[in-house]
């Protein structure tokens, strides 16, 4: 247990990226996929997670032995690249929080009944959210999405898990 301790406490801010990343296409349209092609389509996977891996490699690399952020490299580097960054962040960051919101408001009203509607769990969801932040700052924000990353890997698992014992690794097997 002592290793999952240090392991789970020396989890940093790349959780919190990490989290972020997980949006409405990989809760909704993976999950739609994964229902219409069972796994005919995990071949696309792998070539995804093959392509970027150079870039996941080497965005952190680069922090580490230049010491600054990527951020500050690409200002440094190209002052086009940066305020376009800049530019298409502020631009779509309304609509990416608004997306992922709903989902997330859609998902507890599918978990818990129609005790609030979609807009009030979006602001229930919103609140608590800004509470964590403000009270807690980014320490609990980071404790709780280490917690719900790993809820939703072993959630993953076992939904596999259940899918290969269910319908076996023959694609398309149960829609036909």
């Amino acid at each position: 247990m002592d290793v999952f301790k240090r392991t789970f406490s020396n989890l940093g801010p790349g959780i919190i990226w990490a989290a972020s990343s997980i949006g409405v296409s990989h809760i909704v349209q993976s999950t739609r996929a994964g229902a219409d092609y069972a796994f005919a389509l995990i071949g696309f996977i792998f070539l995804a997670h093959l392509i970027k891996y150079p870039f996941f490699k080497i965005g952190p690399e680069y922090a580490a032995v230049t010491g600054e952020s990527l951020l500050e490299g690409y200002k440094k580097h190209s002052r086009l690249g940066f305020y376009s960054y800049l530019v298409l962040t502020f631009l779509t960051m309304f609509f990416v929080q608004a997306a992922v919101t709903i989902v997330t408001a859609a998902l507890a009203l599918n978990l818990f009944g129609d005790v609030l509607n979609v807009s009030e769990w979006s602001a229930v969801i919103l609140i608590i959210t800004c509470g964590i932040l403000i009270a807690g700052q980014f320490k609990w924000l980071n404790e709780s999405l280490k917690w719900m990353v790993l809820i939703l890997a072993i959630a993953s698992l076992i939904t596999l898990i259940a899918a290969i014992s269910q319908y076996g690794l023959l694609p398309l097997k149960h829609i036909y």
